[in-house]
């Protein structure tokens, strides 16, 4: 009975969050947009099988090695912790100044002893930093700050986790790998500007004002965000969807706000797959029968030179003016240059 319930406690059932709920049912979603409805199915496929992937609880799978050894200490440690209060009856009182350390070695070893000595060496690379947690849950955050404020303990927690066995999950490598360092958007951001022709552009430059104008729902998003009480770098991160651009969304938001990556990835996709959805009644709102009719006049040819020369004279000029943009914008040029 006691191995049953040991198995039962080391489910995802067990340990599954109203937050991890809400995104499978989300993953299932785009799931079926992507190949019921055929919405931009290259798109949501990957980000709805994703979504899934990263919320299965225990998995690991989206999550380094060392944040799945201090969630395993914690979970084990809120369990043998509760169940010491249930069976002395402790009163409300006493059963706040109970932690894992207080309890007797044979209390803290009944259920598995390796899993115990997994939380005595995670308390003591964390020291005081686990102090205020109640729950594996709310040690999260906890964990975060040290991993980010504190090499030397997250060092540590490293070193604990490979001793235990602990590896990073496939999509936290991915992570790590491509979006934390910036390379997968710069990879995309190439591939579009090898898909983009901007003959019509260089052959009729008046349209380049249509671009310009559509911008104006970054700014008006970004002050949205600031009234929601979203911080200057949090509300630019999301501001920047408006320019219907993931790649973008993706680099602007590893750099500004990271934490909201995974949000802001999958709302930007998202709107930008329903966009077929979206416009028609846009489109039929905004402009008369006899003008959706009209036959647009062949735009005069574009010459080789042109094409190459736009890319150059685009990415100089630019990255002159805003350095900071040179990365993605040149491999844009440069994905151009290429076609």
């Amino acid at each position: 009975m006691e191995q049953l319930i040991r198995l039962w406690q080391g489910s995802g059932l067990y340990n599954i969050s109203p937050g991890q709920t809400f995104m499978l049912l989300i993953g299932l979603l785009l799931l079926f947009l992507a190949i019921k409805k055929k919405f931009e199915p290259l798109l949501l496929v990957p980000i709805g099988f994703g979504a899934i992937l990263s919320n299965i609880p225990m998995a690991g799978l989206a999550e380094s090695a060392s944040y799945q050894a201090v969630y395993r200490a914690m979970t084990y440690e809120s369990v043998i912790v509760e169940q010491y209060i249930k069976s002395n009856n402790l009163t409300d009182d006493a059963a706040l100044k109970i932690n894992f350390s207080m309890l007797p070695a044979a209390v803290q070893n009944s259920s598995n002893k390796k899993t115990a000595d997994l939380v005595r060496a995670v308390r003591a690379a964390l020291d005081d930093s686990l102090q205020y947690c109640e729950n594996a849950h709310l040690c999260k955050e906890a964990y975060y700050q040290v991993k980010e404020n504190d090499a030397e303990k997250s060092f540590e927690l490293s070193e604990i986790a490979r001793e235990n066995s602990f590896s990073d999950g496939i999509l936290y490598i991915f992570y790590v790998i491509g979006l934390s360092s910036g390379v997968f958007p710069l990879l995309i951001f190439m591939g579009v500007g090898a898909m983009t022709d901007f003959g019509p552009l260089l052959a009729n430059p008046k349209t380049l004002l249509l671009g310009a104008a559509a911008q104006f729902g970054i700014f008006s998003t970004l002050l949205g965000a600031i009234a929601l009480g979203f911080s200057s770098s949090e509300a630019a991160a999301i501001a920047i969807i408006g320019g219907a651009d993931g790649p973008t969304a993706i680099y602007v938001t590893t750099k500004l706000a990271p934490h909201l990556l995974g949000a802001i990835a999958v709302s930007a996709y998202s709107y930008m797959a329903l966009v077929p959805l979206i416009q028609p009644p846009i489109m039929k709102l905004l402009t008369t029968e006899e003008e959706r009719q009209r036959v647009m006049t062949q735009l005069r040819p574009v010459s080789q030179s042109e094409k190459i020369i736009f890319p150059v004279l685009l990415l100089i000029l630019v990255g002159l003016v805003l350095p900071e943009a040179a990365p993605l914008l040149g491999m844009f040029c440069f994905g151009t240059l290429l076609r």
